[in-house]
C-alpha cells in the first residue's frame, strides 16, 4: 500500500506519505484525512506508519525553529511551510 510506483501525491513509502500529508496540513490548513478502504491491514499500517509522523511533523513545524522531532522524516517537511498568523 505504501510503495506505489510512479510519481505523484501519495505514491511512495510511508515516510513520503507522512511528509506530503503534513505539507497539506501546513500549507492548506487541512486538519483531517480520511482513509477509505476495507483492508484492515492497510488501515492499521496507516495508523502506525503514517499518522503518527504526520502529527509529529505538523506539531514540530507549528512550534517553530529548533523544535525537536522535525527530522523524523528525512529532510523534515519539504521546504519551509510555516505559516505566520496561524496557531
Amino acid at each position: 500500500m505504501f510503495a506505489a510506483p510512479g510519481p505523484g501525491l501519495l505514491a511512495g513509502p510511508a515516510s513520503q506519505w507522512a511528509e506530503e500529508l503534513a505539507g497539506l496540513a501546513l500549507d492548506r490548513g487541512i486538519s483531517g484525512f480520511i482513509l477509505m478502504g476495507a483492508d484492515p491491514e492497510a488501515i492499521s499500517r496507516f495508523g502506525q506508519e503514517v499518522a503518527p509522523p504526520v502529527t509529529d511533523l505538523v506539531t514540530a513545524e507549528r512550534a517553530g525553529p529548533g523544535s525537536a522531532g522535525l527530522g523524523t522524516v528525512p529532510g523534515g517537511v519539504a521546504g519551509s511551510r510555516r505559516r505566520t498568523g496561524r496557531p
